[in-house]
């Protein structure tokens, strides 16, 4: 377990197959178990965490965060199951 800044990074991976491992790591989260965000990224944070894969968790009224943002650039949400997905989108220097 490594500490950056007041998060703490695990280290184990996780995938989010369905419903029920969702359910899993927000009821997690809620007993304290593994954290969750309560304010948004600084520019240092966003660089470092923010990774493919990543998952973040936070209670929208404790953090009073409605969404994510973290400045980079993604795609319109779409619905897959029960999930809302979005694509990071790349700009290629030309």
């Amino acid at each position: 377990m490594t500490i950056v800044g007041v998060y703490l990074i695990l280290d184990f991976d996780f995938t989010i197959f369905g419903l029920d491992d969702a359910l899993l790591l927000v009821t997690a989260a809620r007993m304290g178990l593994i954290p969750r965000f309560r304010r948004r990224l600084d520019m240092v944070e966003q660089r470092t965490l923010i990774t493919s894969g990543a998952i973040f968790l936070w209670n929208e009224e404790e953090s009073s965060m409605k969404r994510w943002t973290d400045g980079f650039p993604w795609s319109p949400s779409r619905i897959q199951h029960k999930f809302l997905v979005f694509c990071l989108f790349f700009v290629l220097g030309i």
